[in-house]
């Protein structure tokens, strides 16, 4: 399932591109509004970036390399093989998506499944040079490549709360920087089509260190959620949910602060659209790009917990031995699940918050 998730995302992000360099085929005078539509295919691959890192980190042969090394996979080859096996499931997609662009183009002979201007194709999209289509293509399947190598094996720091400073600070500078682009923007506004058109100028750069910042700092609050659980004289119950949310804080809070700016994002998106003339920043390709995201950052979280969930199978075995209670393991998942949500649901809504201060109205 997780592989058929990231080449669903993979497609997506590889149909915004055909679609991006389709625009800007049909149009060559209205640069701008190309570049914009390359920008926003950004965030779709990195997400199924994201998304192709989680399931690197799943495969098998992602256990501890103690008994891999005895078979002689080491490092190198562990790198190999998760680049190999998630770029093969981008590159279905990819092909999926490419063989659905040039269907609805036209350019393979047969009468289009359906009108491709739903799709926010342009009329002409058949004009779009092969050669061109595959190497922008291509970079989905790279960046896929490379972020499964890079996530595999994976070094976390030994203190998820080392990064929290630096993610107050971004998040600061993002605030401050949006402030002061919206008090001195005047009627300049933010060169992007659909209703981001009216964002003041310098906005969404104070956005992105804003989004970063909750991101970094996300691991930070995932910990001191598991210590605040441990204070005092807690008894098994807080005990067992604090020790294990602690040791899984660096990677759970990273997806979750992933999701919680891209929820608070896309809050403040549709609420620009439904007091303006549209519900996405770019309408169908908008909407077709915000599910991208919305899969891969949803399945990226899914597969790390799912992942958490079987590296705890010989911890949960060994409590059951010990005569833990099958009540009180569930219990503790749920005391997990209700820290994190408390950490992480305010979390979203304040992000929100502070993403439309500066706009107007």
């Amino acid at each position: 399932m997780r592989r058929l998730a990231l080449a669903c995302a993979a497609g997506g992000a590889g149909f915004l591109l055909l679609a991006a360099l389709a625009h800007a085929a049909a149009a060559p005078e209205n640069a701008t509004q190309g570049l914009a539509l390359l920008a926003w295919c950004a965030l779709p691959i990195a997400a199924t970036a994201q998304l192709a890192a989680s399931v690197a980190r799943a495969d098998p042969v992602s256990e501890p390399r103690s008994a891999l090394d005895a078979v002689s996979l080491g490092a190198a080859r562990q790198r190999a093989h998760a680049a190999l096996s998630t770029t093969l499931a981008a590159a279905v997609g990819t092909v999926l998506a490419l063989l659905l662009f040039l269907q609805l183009a036209g350019s393979l002979g047969s009468p289009a499944l359906f009108d491709g201007t739903a799709l926010g194709l342009p009329v002409e999209a058949g004009r779009v040079p092969l050669g061109g289509a595959l190497t922008l293509l291509a970079l989905v399947p790279v960046t896929v490549a490379l972020a499964a190598a890079l996530a595999v094996p994976g070094r976390e720091s030994p203190s998820a709360t080392a990064a929290l400073p630096w993610g107050a600070a971004l998040i600061a500078a993002g605030a401050a920087v949006s402030g002061y682009a919206a008090a001195v923007s005047g009627d300049a506004e933010a060169n992007l089509p659909g209703v981001l058109a009216g964002v003041p100028s310098g906005v969404p750069a104070g956005w992105g260190l804003s989004l970063a910042g909750v991101m970094l700092a996300s691991p930070g609050l995932a910990q001191a959620a598991s210590r605040l659980l441990t204070l005092g004289s807690p008894g098994a119950l807080r005990l067992l949910a604090g020790r294990s949310l602690q040791k899984d804080a660096a990677r759970l809070g990273m997806q979750l602060g992933t999701v919680a700016v891209t929820l608070a994002a896309l809050s403040v998106v549709v609420g620009l659209g439904t007091g303006g003339a549209g519900t996405a920043p770019f309408g169908a390709l908008g909407a077709l790009g915000a599910a991208v995201v919305l899969v891969a950052v949803g399945g990226a979280a899914l597969t790390t917990a799912a992942t958490l969930r079987t590296a705890r199978t010989p911890v949960t075995r060994t409590l059951r031995e010990l005569g833990a209670s099958p009540r009180l393991l569930r219990r503790t998942r749920l005391v997990r699940a209700g820290a994190l949500f408390a950490v992480f649901a305010p979390l979203t809504w304040l992000t929100a918050l502070l993403l439309a201060l500066p706009l107007p109205g």
